[in-house]
Formats: C-alpha cells, sequence, structure tokens
C-alpha cells in the first residue's frame, strides 16, 4: 500500500516540497551551512581513511624473483639514441635555401 503512494507522488506536489525545503534551509542559513561543513567533513574524512591510512595498513605483497637487467637490450637502446642524437646534430650543420632570397649559408 505504502509503495503505491511513493509511486503516484505528483510532480507538483515534488516541486512544492523542493520549495518549502530550499525556504526553510535559507531561512536558518547559519544552521544549514553548518550541516554542509559537517557532511563534507565526514565525506573528507572518508576518503582521507580509504586512500591514507587503510594502503599504510595492507602489506605490498613482496616479488621473491629480483629485477633483471637485460644488456642486450640496454645496448640495443643505448645505439638507437645514438643514432637520434647524431641526425639530429647533422640539421644544424645542413645548408638550406631561402626560397624568397636565394641561397643562404650558415655559419657553424
Amino acid at each position: 500500500m505504502k509503495i503505491k503512494k511513493i509511486i503516484n507522488i505528483r510532480p507538483k506536489q515534488l516541486i512544492d516540497s523542493l520549495a518549502n525545503l530550499i525556504t526553510l534551509a535559507a531561512e536558518y542559513a547559519f544552521i544549514t551551512s553548518l550541516v554542509f561543513l559537517a557532511v563534507s567533513l565526514i565525506i573528507g574524512s572518508l576518503v582521507f581513511y580509504k586512500y591514507s591510512i587503510l594502503p599504510e595498513k595492507t602489506e605490498v605483497p613482496v616479488e621473491e624473483v629480483p629485477l633483471q637487467f637485460n644488456e642486450q637490450t640496454y645496448q640495443a637502446v643505448a645505439k638507437q639514441w645514438e643514432d637520434r642524437e647524431k641526425r639530429f646534430n647533422e640539421v644544424d650543420k645542413k645548408e638550406y635555401t631561402n626560397p624568397f632570397w636565394g641561397q643562404v649559408k650558415t655559419t657553424p
């Protein structure tokens, strides 16, 4: 029986009750602000507890296999970096033609 009453709420009644609630909150502005402050402090403390205190209590599983350094991969990456650096430095030495003035020479 109560479910039918909840379902049968008319939009006009809902708008009127929300308007009355807003008016009541405006009449008691200080108490309303204290309630909002308390709610925000509760939510903030819950978030702080979840992301700051709980992770300290849980233990991180430690990997038993230590990390291994792959020397071959490192050498391949270092060679690629050297090649890129050489190509980057060669750009400064190249002479480009200026389509408006003809040949422009760069100084080293």
